[in-house]
């Protein structure tokens, strides 16, 4: 079976007499604003390379253009290269919106839920205009509508807040229109693949920011840093009350020293178990803040977070 051709963004072609007439009748101005709003999108590939700016970034921004990544010790990520063949970025109406990671066939990705959804669990108004890129350059189109998520909502009070219900339910897993030429998707992990010990590295890939090319992701291994040591909640009275982690909480959400920026939610945490094959062991889709919380770095926004495979009810 001969494979499929990329996708190619179709735009209608104004007739110029239509827009000479409506240049008479409101100006051209006008006319390239009704030209503009009636065209098919077309989303804009940025083809402009800079470095990320340092607004927006959690932690000490170590990332590295994902060209120039190779672990210190490729023998403890034995196919790390595959792995990357399963990372995804996710472009809305041409900007960066987040990361995701091919599961099953190649033909579903598991992302972060909120990059999707709103607050209340109602589905985005740019869901339509999205995309995914993968690493290879290939561009695939989103079937966003039947889109499976956790029961992800955010009551208002906790909007600021990482509370370990909520962020153990923002797991997304979206259908794509093909599979991405040379994509090779990754397993999930079971309980017993994680090893959850306190600096076990993980690899993190995700975009770069709206400034980089569609081959600009970035690339680091970060390491596991436990359960978040406070989480958030709701009282009777829909207050927010700190509370401290609890056992229950271990395979559903962890932290990670990894550090992030805009468009990094939804980017997937790979990891390895002695010796085993690379899988995905989660995805990023929040961070912790406050002081209080960031002790040993002394910035009020310091560790990522986001659940574990475990604790996602996914369909392979």
């Amino acid at each position: 079976m001969a494979s499929p051709e990329p996708y190619q963004p179709v735009t209608r072609k104004p007739s110029p007499w239509k827009g000479a007439f409506v240049c008479l009748v409101i100006g051209c101005g006008g006319w390239i604003a009704l030209n503009a709003s009636s065209s098919e999108y077309s989303p804009p590939l940025i083809t402009k390379r800079e470095t990320p700016p340092p607004s927006g970034v959690i932690g000490g921004e170590s990332r590295v253009p994902l060209a120039d990544f190779v672990p210190e010790d490729p023998s403890l990520f034995p196919g790390w290269e595959d792995a990357i063949a399963a990372v995804v970025r996710i472009s809305c109406r041409g900007g960066m919106t987040g990361g995701g990671v091919l599961i099953g066939d190649g033909d579903r990705m598991l992302t972060a839920a909120h990059v999707f959804l709103n607050e209340d669990g109602s589905q985005r108004g740019r869901n339509p205009d999205c995309v995914a890129v993968h690493t290879g350059g290939d561009v695939v189109l989103l079937d966003t509508a039947g889109l499976k998520a956790g029961p992800f909502r955010v009551p208002e009070a906790l909007i600021t807040h990482l509370s370990v219900p909520i962020t153990r339910t923002d797991w997304a897993v979206v259908r794509l229109s093909r599979v991405p030429q040379g994509a090779r998707p990754l397993p999930i992990a079971a309980e017993a693949d994680l090893t959850l010990e306190e600096g076990h590295p993980i690899l993190n890939v995700t975009g770069g920011n709206d400034t980089y090319r569609t081959d600009g992701f970035l690339a680091q291994i970060c390491q596991y840093r436990g359960v978040p040591p406070t989480t958030s909640d709701l009282d009777e009275n829909g207050e927010v009350v700190g509370r401290l982690a609890e056992p229950r909480d271990t395979f559903e959400v962890a932290r990670y020293d990894c550090d992030s920026g805009s468009g990094a939610s939804g980017s997937p945490m790979i990891g390895w178990s002695e010796g085993g094959q690379p899988m995905i062991w989660g995805v990023l889709t929040d961070s912790l803040r406050g002081r209080e919380r960031c002790p040993d770095v002394g910035r009020t926004f310091c560790y990522t977070a986001g659940p574990l495979a475990p604790a996602m009810d996914i369909v392979p």
